[in-house]
């Protein structure tokens, strides 16, 4: 009868120890079913993070190509602006060397004229070229002022477009900067979260 009663309770034992083997074997398969599902929302997430990130990353690029093209148009632009505003300026100086020759010419003339005898309309038409001499003069000066300033004027356009440039770039890397560091916390925290999920499973 002992023997009869080891052998149930041994049996028992088995049945148990395989029962409880079993159900193991069912929580273990379950709780991986259970994390499978909980991650594909993350893992859904993340893809849809990572395209995002791309699209933008594309954007930039697009938008930096964009400013580099203007930088170079606004470059070229104001390069051809100088060269016409040099021209310009060439032809003027010209102009201001005839009236400075014609006014030098005109005061040498009247050097040397004859005395005042020879008449008073003389005398008059001699101030009134003088005169007239004075206001191309003055003319001339203003012209090429004017062509001065308007050579330094584009000077600063074309310096300003660079800035403008230089500024860009520094904004995209920037924000470029920020964008890696935002998707390093979250892949930590993803990380993080999954491992404490792992963690709570296996517990």
């Amino acid at each position: 009868e002992r023997a009869e009663a080891y052998r149930t309770a041994t049996a028992e034992s088995e049945a148990a120890e395989e029962a409880k083997a079993d159900a193991a074997e069912e929580t273990e398969v379950e709780a991986a079913d259970k994390a499978k599902a909980a991650n594909e929302p993350k893992d859904k997430a993340a893809d849809e993070v990572e395209g995002k990130a791309a699209e933008e990353a594309k954007g930039a690029n697009e938008a930096q190509a964009k400013a580099e093209e203007a930088k170079t148009k606004a470059a070229e632009e104001a390069k051809a602006k100088a060269a016409k505003e040099a021209e310009v300026t060439a032809e003027r100086a010209e102009a201001y060397r005839r009236a400075r020759a014609e006014f030098e010419a005109q005061a040498a003339a009247e050097a040397s004229a004859k005395p005042a005898e020879e008449g008073q309309v003389k005398a008059n038409e001699e101030a009134r070229a003088k005169a007239a001499a004075e206001a191309r003069l003055r003319a001339a000066e203003e012209a090429r002022a004017k062509a001065d300033e308007e050579a330094r004027a584009a000077e600063e356009e074309a310096r300003a477009a660079e800035e403008r440039a230089e500024a860009y770039r520094r904004a995209r890397e920037e924000s470029e900067v920020k964008a890696a560091e935002e998707a390093k916390a979250r892949d930590a925290e993803e990380a993080k979260a999954r491992d404490a999920e792992e963690a709570k499973a296996r517990d």
